[in-house]
């Protein structure tokens, strides 16, 4: 409540380092007219972020620069379309009646900036995406590959926690360890237990799961 605009703009602004985390203090700033200070201080380094993961140059190209835009990808549908119509050599709106009378789902594969990838695995043709990061993060999409979609599905039910309820082991330790923080989650999610914390700590909490639901099923059963 006591920020005063016109204080802050014959001062020093603050402004942003190029490369996040570099802050190693304490830096106080004179932000506020009754000679308050605003203090800057170091952030916490998360193994689990993204950006504590890329070298220099990675973190320039995904950092924005400018203000951001969505941008709409192509649609799951219209490269749907495209594959049938170079497969089967029929026109567009042929392939698309047929895919309407089929209820057949689109898929895609959409890579953005060499950074992220989402596979669209099953989706209304209606469906559109939305992207909204750093101009330099180019997004590529392509159609989704039959492997890559079972092995999704695979995962999927994973997450459902459809896996043997009864092992009091649970997955083997290794198949955890190997595991990324994503999938981790959504074994949490499957179970309903939080899904906070660092890699570690989301093994130790899907492993102190098992023998509770090794309990219910017994009493289940």
């Amino acid at each position: 409540a006591n920020y005063d605009i016109g204080a802050a703009q014959i001062r020093h602004k603050p402004v942003e380092s190029e490369m996040p985390g570099t802050t190693l203090g304490v830096i106080p700033l004179e932000a506020f007219e009754t000679g308050g200070y605003l203090y800057d201080t170091p952030g916490l380094h998360l193994e689990h972020r993204l950006i504590h993961m890329m070298r220099p140059e990675e973190v320039k190209r995904v950092v924005p620069r400018r203000p951001l835009s969505p941008y709409v990808a192509r649609t799951p549908a219209s490269l749907l379309v495209e594959a049938r119509m170079g497969a089967g050599g029929e026109d567009e709106m042929s392939v698309l009646e047929r895919i309407s009378e089929e209820d057949e789902g689109a898929s895609a594969t959409y890579l953005w900036g060499g950074v992220a990838r989402i596979d669209v695995l099953s989706c209304p043709l209606s469906t559109h995406l939305v992207f909204v990061g750093s101009n330099s993060m180019r997004i590529k999409a392509t159609a989704l590959a039959e492997e890559c979609g079972e092995q999704h599905r695979e995962r999927e039910r994973e997450a459902l926690g459809l896996w043997n309820a009864g092992d009091s082991a649970g997955l083997p330790e290794e198949d955890l360890e190997g595991r990324t923080v994503a999938e981790l989650k959504d074994l949490l999610r499957g179970r309903g237990l939080p899904v906070s914390g660092r890699k570690a700590d989301l093994v130790e909490r899907l492993r102190g799961s098992a023998p509770a639901m090794q309990q219910a099923a017994t009493e289940e059963a």
